[in-house]
């Protein structure tokens, strides 16, 4: 069963993808951060990559500051042994926050 998720962007990660937000779908029944990038990467047309995703021992992850945020709750890591998404959630792309 594929997984439909909806991606929203912050900061300069909607400034390069030109985009709000979008939705997703992944056709597999679990879905790992690797596949995540993955999906994002292409619905962006790459615009992400080595400013919000690089890539780094064989795989994608997020620039340094960037976090991703789960149905509202920022993650503090982007583990691909931890993190699995699921159906209908809803991810967010932060850019670094400064403080003040």
């Amino acid at each position: 069963m594929p997984l439909k998720m909806n991606v929203v962007f912050f900061g300069e990660a909607r400034d390069l993808s030109g985009l709000k937000s979008v939705g997703i779908t992944i056709e597999k029944a679990r879905c790992t951060a690797a596949d995540f990038f993955d999906a994002v990467n292409v619905v962006t047309g790459g615009k992400l990559v080595a400013r919000v995703f690089v890539k780094g021992k064989g795989a994608w992850n997020l620039a340094k500051g960037y976090k991703l945020m789960v149905n509202k709750c920022i993650l503090d890591d982007v583990d691909e042994a931890r993190i699995s998404f699921k159906n209908n959630d809803e991810i967010g792309i932060l850019p670094p926050f400064s403080g003040g």
